[in-house]
């Protein structure tokens, strides 16, 4: 009896797990490909949040930013990329020099939050540094993703999703529960949600409330399939889908 429950349960497990679901990716060559916004969306003044997934396809020899906005302002510019000469992770100018590793030809969730004026990374929901007197400008060229700020080239050559900018210091906590499971496009905060789960066009929209935050995809950096993706239901990841499974087959 118990046996013949295990083809049910996994018909469920299949046919509602995040992978059933469309999900997708930009992907970016490293020469010419970003997306161009009309916005200044990282909040220049007080506490932020700015966190994604990124795939950085190898390292190069040149510096590359996942997202960035300029400004005229020397030493105040944001952006989080990687330099050129040992691959680390650069926080914008207050925090050029991270000393932390970006991983290559992996999934890796990133996040840089600014509390007060400390700025703190996380890599996968872990802290991997802190650094005090961090102050961005609070005015400058559009929110980039895929290249440096204005006309600046620092081409990113890798994959990015689930784009999400707040104007709240999100704890470590919420970080490492919100870096897999959806969140509401209301929540308290969030001030720009990129999904990139469009599959085609050359918009990337944005998914709050705010109007004129959409990104526009420049020179075609290509759409492509993404592991990143979500489920509601916790019981229907795969470990505890296998756990189920042994159990069904045991009787």
């Amino acid at each position: 009896m118990r046996r013949n429950l295990l083809f049910p349960l996994l018909f469920i497990f299949f046919l509602f797990s995040p992978s059933s679901f469309a999900q997708t990716a930009l992907s970016f060559n490293g020469t010419s490909t970003y997306v161009s916004t009309t916005a200044y969306v990282v909040p220049g003044t007080g506490d932020f949040t700015v966190e994604f997934w990124a795939y950085l396809s190898s390292i190069g020899s040149g510096i590359r930013e996942f997202v960035s906005q300029g400004s005229s302002v020397g030493g105040q510019n944001f952006y989080i990329g990687t330099d050129f000469s040992n691959n680390d992770i650069r926080c914008g100018d207050p925090w050029q020099i991270t000393g932390i590793a970006m991983p290559v030809n992996q999934w890796v969730h990133i996040a840089l939050v600014r509390s007060g004026t400390t700025a703190s990374l996380y890599l996968n929901g872990i802290l991997k540094g802190s650094q005090t007197g961090y102050t961005i400008s609070t005015g400058g060229t559009n929110f980039k993703i895929g290249n440096q700020f204005g006309a600046l080239s620092e081409y990113y050559n890798g994959s990015i999703d689930e784009i999400r900018v707040w104007n709240v210091a999100r704890t470590a906590a919420q970080i490492k529960a919100g870096m897999d499971k959806p969140v509401s496009v209301s929540a308290t905060g969030l001030v720009a949600y990129y999904k990139l789960n469009e599959g085609s066009g050359t918009t990337a929209a944005n998914s709050t409330a705010t109007t004129g935050l959409n990104g526009t995809l420049v020179n075609s950096p290509a759409w492509v399939s993404s592991p990143v993706s979500y489920s509601a239901n916790s019981l229907l990841q795969p470990a505890n889908m296998i756990s189920a499974a042994v159990l069904l087959n045991a009787g």
